[in-house]
């Protein structure tokens, strides 16, 4: 195929046949009919969302809580070990779980040194905002 443009010129296609010429197109109104209808597709469930607790029924403990809406993760990838699990010791800069927030992964540090006593949320959750991920008693 060969293609030839001018400016301020007609195109030229080399190798296809010219255009035809334009024809009279008649519309005829139809009435409207009603087609078939199927069964709406079905969604998945949404996954469940965890919701902020109000009070922590050990007052010696402190809670790590989600620092923004995301997708909770305990590992970095499914064949990865979680970051912690109950009785782990942590530092206030270890990584503790990732949230993924359209297509970005945000590591959640502990902020706190202690022992890992709670883990509220499984693997793959949506959380909101300040949801309370782990409990931790302090050293």
């Amino acid at each position: 195929m060969k293609l030839h443009v001018r400016k301020f010129s007609d195109a030229t296609l080399g190798g296809l046949a010219p255009p035809a010429a334009p024809q009279q197109v008649s519309i005829v109104h139809q009435p409207k009919t009603a087609l078939p209808m199927g069964q709406p597709a079905r969604s998945p469930a949404p996954a469940p969302v965890v919701k902020p607790v109000a009070a922590v029924a050990d007052a010696g403990l402190l809670e790590i809580r989600a620092p923004m809406l995301g997708r909770f993760y305990s590992a970095s990838s499914p064949s990865e070990p979680a970051y912690v699990q109950v009785g782990s010791k942590v530092r206030p800069d270890d990584t503790v779980c990732i949230l993924e927030v359209m297509k970005l992964y945000n590591s959640v540090p502990a902020g706190v040194a202690g022992t890992m006593v709670e883990i509220l949320v499984e693997s793959g959750t949506m959380v909101e905002e300040d949801a309370v991920l782990f409990r931790v008693r302090p050293e």
